[in-house]
C-alpha cells in the first residue's frame, strides 16, 4: 500500500517584538519550497503553508500535521524563522507574537516538535530547520559556552528512539548565522536564504541526484546541501542527524536521470514538451533508434523507452510499452522436432532463424541440456545451428533459452533416441502402374494417393527471409512472425498465480463434495446403528457395529483426502484434459513432448504424485507444497508431478484440445 506524501512549511517574516529583527527570506522560502515540493513531477507532496502566525496557531498546526500521519505516509516539516535559546540551552522557534523573555508561553518549543515526531505513526518524518540564530541570544541571555548552542542537541538520537523513521537537517550548527541571500543586513533584498535556495535548486534541477537514478534520496540531498552551502558561505555549516527506515526519497529527478542524459538534448526536450504532438515526434525518434542498425544507439533508446513505461509521462506511457513489445526476439521455428533418431547415428542438425530488430538478434543461446550444441552459422549470423547428440537413449524434451538485451525467448526441442534396430526404416514405395494400365482381375481398384503429412523429423519447408519483421509504429500493432500461421511458437505457459487459483477451486469442490457425502453417510450409519428403543431411552448404549462403522468412517474422513484428489484428477484429466478449476482459469494439461492430451499412464502418474501423498496429514501436504513450488525456478514451469508424468500445463490451443485419450 502506498502512503500519502505531505509537507508543512512554517515561515515567519515579521515579529511584534522590536527586539526580533524582521527576516526577508521566509516568505520567499515558503513560496519557492511549496512550489517544488507540490510539483507532481518532482516532489509530489500535499503542501500546506503557515505564514506569520502566532505561536499557539503554529503549535496547533504542527501537532495536527504529525497526528494525522498514517503508517505508510511520508511527512516533511520545514521551519524558516528565528531560532531562540533560553539560559538553560532549550531551543524555541519564534512566532509572530514571540517575546524573548517569555519563550515558554509565546514561542514553539523544539521539545514540543520532537514529541510530536516521536508520537507520529508515519513511516518517515523529516524536519528541515532554516533558522536564523542572529537573535537567538539577546543581551542578558548569555551562553555558558559557545559549543552549548548546537541545534541538534535538541534532537538527540536517544531522545528520538520512540518514533519510527526520522531525520533532522539544519541550515547551520553551533551559533552560526543562517545567512539570508549571503547578507545579514536588515535591508537585504527579499531572496531565499542560502540553505533553502540550495534546497529548492537541488530539487528543481535534479542536481542532488548523485547516482542519476531518477530519485533524490535524503542522503544525496544532504551531501549536496553541505557542499553547496559551504561553497557559497564558509561560515555556515549544515548538519544532519537521522534514523530512517531504508532510503528516504524526497523527489524525482526527471531530467537528470542517467538514461535520459545518454540522449541528445533536443530529443529529451521533445519527450517532455507540453505539446502532445511534439512528444509523439520524440517517441517516433526513439522507435527509429531502437529498430536501427546501430545497436549502441538502439540500446540507449530501449532504456529510455523502459524508463517511460515506469514513470508517469502521460499518454505516451502505453505507446512506449507498445514499441517495446515490438523489440522482442522471435525465433523461427519456435519448436524444433528431431523425431525418432537411431542411437549412435551422425548428430542431426536443425536451423533456427532469429527474427527481430538488430538489437534483439544480439542474443546468446543457452541450452538446457548437454545433449544440445547451439552455434551461429559463420556465413549467416542470424541463423542458429542446433545439433543433437544421439548417444543417449530415451525421450528428449528440453529447450534453448535465447537471452539478449531486449529480453528472452525459448525454443522447445523434442526428440526420441531409439536403438538402431528400432529406428524408422525407409518404406518401400510400390511402383505406380503405367498410365492406362488395367489392374488384374480380382485386384482392388487403385486409390488416390494421399500426400504424407510432414512428420516431426522433417524440418520446416520454408523459412522466411529477411533480417527482421516490420515493427509497428506508434499506435499501430507490430506485425511479427508470431502472427503467422506457418510459424508455430512455444506453448504459452500460465503464471503460477493462475495455477494456484485453479487448485483452490478444485480443493473447494472436492472438499465440499467430500464433506457432504461424509455427512450423509455418517447420518445413515447413525440411523442404522441405533438399537431399537434408543429413540425413547437416551441412555441406551449404541450397538458395537455402530461403533466400528463410525470409527472406520472417521478414519476415512481423516486419511481419504488424498484418494479423493487422486480420483478427481484422474477422472477429469483422463476425460477432459483439465480439471474444473483449470477450465475456470483457462488452462489445461498436455503431453510435454507433442502438445496433445496426455495418455492414461501420464494421467495416473500425475494424479498419484499430486493426490495420494495428501492422505498423510501434515507431512503429505508439505510434500505436495514443496513439489508444486518446483515450477517456480524451472524454465518450463513444470512442477515435480509434471516432470515425472512428462506433462505440462499450458493455455489451451486447437491442437491440445483435440483427440481422445491415447492408450
Amino acid at each position: 500500500m502506498t502512503g500519502v506524501r505531505r509537507a508543512l512549511v512554517v515561515a515567519q517574516d515579521d515579529y511584534d517584538n522590536a527586539d526580533l529583527t524582521r527576516l526577508h527570506s521566509p516568505a520567499q522560502d515558503a513560496a519557492a519550497l511549496a512550489q517544488v515540493l507540490g510539483d507532481p513531477a518532482i516532489g509530489g507532496f500535499e503542501v500546506a503553508v503557515v505564514h506569520d502566525a502566532p505561536s499557539h496557531e503554529v503549535a496547533r498546526r504542527v501537532e495536527a500535521f504529525f497526528a494525522s500521519g498514517g503508517r505508510e505516509d511520508a511527512l516533511l516539516l520545514h521551519f524558516s524563522c528565528h531560532g531562540l535559546k533560553n539560559p538553560r540551552g532549550e531551543l524555541f522557534f519564534a512566532a509572530r507574537d514571540t517575546e524573548p523573555e517569555l519563550l515558554r508561553s509565546t514561542a514553539v518549543p523544539a521539545q514540543f516538535v520532537r514529541q510530536c515526531i516521536q508520537a507520529c505513526r508515519a513511516r518517515n518524518s523529516v524536519l528541515f530547520l532554516d533558522c536564523c540564530f542572529g537573535g537567538a541570544f539577546l543581551e542578558g541571555m548569555g551562553l555558558r559556552a559557545s559549543n552549548d548552542a548546537h541545534v541538534l542537541d535538541t534532537f538527540p538520537e536517544e531522545a528520538m528512539a520512540g518514533g519510527r523513521g526520522w531525520a533532522v537537517v539544519t541550515a547551520s550548527n553551533a551559533i552560526e548565522y543562517a545567512f539570508e541571500g549571503g547578507h545579514l543586513a536588515e535591508d537585504a533584498p527579499p531572496t531565499p536564504s542560502v540553505f533553502t535556495g540550495a534546497l529548492v535548486d537541488a530539487l528543481t534541477t535534479g542536481e542532488a541526484d548523485m547516482n542519476e537514478d531518477g530519485l533524490v534520496s535524503l542522503d544525496e540531498l544532504y551531501d549536496y546541501l553541505f557542499e553547496r552551502v559551504r561553497a557559497e558561505n564558509p561560515n555556515q555549516t549544515p548538519s544532519c542527524s537521522m534514523h530512517v527506515q531504508g532510503d528516504v526519497y524526497l523527489a524525482r529527478s526527471t531530467l537528470n536521470h542517467r538514461v535520459l542524459k545518454r540522449l541528445s538534448d533536443d530529443l529529451v526536450q521533445k519527450l517532455f514538451d507540453k505539446d502532445p504532438a511534439v512528444r509523439r515526434q520524440g517517441l517516433g525518434r526513439l522507435e527509429a533508434m531502437a529498430t536501427g542498425a546501430d545497436t549502441e544507439a538502439a540500446d540507449r533508446a530501449r532504456e529510455a523507452l523502459i524508463w517511460m513505461t515506469e514513470h508517469d509521462v502521460g499518454a505516451l506511457k502505453a505507446d512506449a510499452r507498445h514499441v517495446l513489445d515490438g523489440l522482442c526476439i522471435a525465433p523461427l521455428p519456435g519448436v524444433v522436432r528431431f523425431g525418432r533418431i537411431a542411437q549412435g547415428s551422425p548428430p542431426p542438425t536443425r536451423t533456427v532463424r532469429l527474427l527481430g530488430p538488430p538489437l534483439a538478434r544480439e542474443c546468446e543461446p543457452h541450452p538446457h541440456s548437454s545433449v544440445l550444441r547451439v552455434e551461429r552459422q559463420p556465413d549467416a549470423p542470424d541463423d542458429l545451428m542446433v545439433t543433437l547428440d544421439t548417444n543417449r537413449l530415451g525421450a528428449i524434451d528440453t529447450a534453448v533459452t535465447l537471452s539478449g538485451p531486449t529480453g528472452e525467448a525459448e525454443v522447445m526441442v523434442t526428440a526420441e533416441i531409439v536403438p538402431a534396430a528400432r529406428a524408422d526404416a525407409p518404406r518401400a514405395v510400390p511402383p505406380r502402374p503405367a498410365s492406362g494400365a488395367v489392374p488384374p482381375a480380382g485386384a482392388a481398384p487403385p486409390t488416390a494417393s494421399r500426400p504424407r503429412p510432414v512428420g516431426p523429423a522433417v524440418a520446416p519447408a520454408h523459412v522466411p527471409s529477411g533480417p527482421h519483421p516490420p515493427v509497428g509504429g506508434v499506435g499501430r500493432p507490430a506485425v511479427g512472425p508470431h502472427t503467422t500461421a506457418a510459424s508455430p511458437g512455444p506453448p504459452r505457459r500460465p503464471a503460477a498465480g493462475r495455477r494456484v487459483g485453479a487448485r483452490l477451486i478444485d480443493f473447494l469442490l472436492v472438499g465440499a463434495t467430500g464433506w457432504l457425502f461424509g455427512t450423509i453417510v455418517g447420518v445413515t450409519i447413525t440411523d442404522l446403528g441405533t438399537p431399537s428403543g434408543a429413540e425413547t431411552d437416551p441412555n441406551a448404549p449404541l450397538s458395537q457395529p455402530f461403533d466400528f462403522l463410525m470409527t472406520l468412517w472417521i478414519l476415512v474422513l481423516l486419511f481419504g483426502w488424498g484418494a479423493l484428489m487422486f480420483l478427481y484428477d484422474a477422472l477429469l484429466l483422463g476425460t477432459q484434459g483439465r480439471t474444473i478449476g483449470m477450465a475456470a482459469m483457462g488452462i489445461c494439461v498436455v503431453d510435454a513432448s507433442n502438445g496433445r492430451r496426455p495418455d492414461r499412464r501420464q494421467v495416473v502418474i500425475r494424479a498419484a504424485v499430486f493426490g495420494l501423498p495428501q492422505s498423510i496429514p501434515g507431512l503429505g501436504h508439505l510434500f505436495v507444497l514443496v513439489e508444486s513450488l518446483a515450477l517456480i525456478p524451472d524454465p518450463r514451469k513444470q512442477a515435480f508431478h509434471d516432470r515425472l508424468a512428462r506433462t505440462q500445463v499450458v493455455f489451451p490451443t486447437e491442437r491440445s484440445d483435440q483427440g481422445p485419450v491415447r492408450h
